[in-house]
């Protein structure tokens, strides 16, 4: 057996044991959360990777401040992306606002026009 098939499967061994011990309410959560993270991880991806997408609408998405950061990394990252639209989001805070213009500076003569300010109006 190889090393990766061993830790993938200890991953999983794991992953069984924790929501074994789970009560249903909990595992309800634990289900949810685990779709989210791979909701943000396919986002992610498709930013990152799409030499198409040009405009993205993630408004009132209930994006905490980890996926927020997870989803600016991802559009720093892009070829193609023009306009972002994150208000209403908790995890849009003037600290993260601040990130991602630091992040973008160093790319905005890619010729995007993502200004982090103008989307919390």
């Amino acid at each position: 057996m190889s090393a990766r098939s061993i830790t993938s499967t200890d991953k999983k061994a794991a992953h069984a044991k924790k929501v074994k011990n789970m009560t249903p309410a909990q595992k309800e959560a634990y289900k949810k959360l685990t779709l989210i993270e791979d909701v943000i991880g396919n986002l992610e991806t498709i930013i990152k990777t799409s030499k198409e997408l040009m405009h993205i609408d993630l408004s009132n998405t209930g994006l905490n401040e980890k996926m927020m950061l997870r989803v600016v990394k991802a559009i720093k990252m892009s070829q193609s992306l023009m306009g972002v639209h994150l208000s209403g989001n908790e995890g849009l805070t003037p600290s993260l606002i601040s990130k991602a213009e630091r992040k973008l500076d160093a790319t905005h003569e890619r010729k995007r026009d993502v200004n982090f300010r103008d989307i919390m109006e």
